[in-house]
């Protein structure tokens, strides 16, 4: 499944609450309420995106987030309360992407769309003659890089 997204909620309303929003816009979705649960379907299923709430407890954010990255390399977002301790922490530990609440659904299934885009694109290295094609007319090289003596 190429656009099979995790969620790791342990708030049922919530975890519904993004499921639906995201089964209308065309994802396949695996939901669960705990993180151990979340590790072993992340195993099972290669999502194409994790989204995983900030309240995880008994495990810390930044914990489950090196669990994930461990696991995976899929994209993965943090939904959680807001405030910059929250999504500093998130985004130093290794999410892609913090999502504060109150969201829009529309919003939800735009970011999760574009992360998995991102993550599907197939980045190539640019061919050195392509690259200076890149460089502007006129433009020099930087200090210290010029021709030997």
């Amino acid at each position: 499944m190429e656009d099979l997204i995790l969620i790791i909620d342990q708030e049922d309303v919530e975890r519904r609450y993004i499921a639906t929003v995201l089964a209308a816009d065309g994802f396949d979705l695996v939901q669960v309420a705990t993180v151990v649960e979340g590790m072993v379907q992340a195993m099972t299923h290669d999502p194409a995106l994790i989204i995983v709430s900030e309240e995880t407890s008994p495990v810390r954010i930044d914990e489950v987030i090196s669990l994930i990255r461990r696991l995976t390399e899929a994209p993965l977002m943090v939904v959680g309360g807001g405030g910059d301790s929250g999504e500093l922490a998130s985004l130093r530990g290794g999410s892609d992407y913090y999502l504060s609440r109150p969201f829009r659904g529309a919003e939800l299934a735009a970011r999760a769309r574009l992360l998995i885009q991102r993550s599907s694109a197939d980045i190539r290295e640019i061919p050195p003659q392509s690259a200076q094609a890149l460089k502007a007319p006129g433009s020099r090289r930087p200090r210290g890089q010029g021709r030997a003596a």
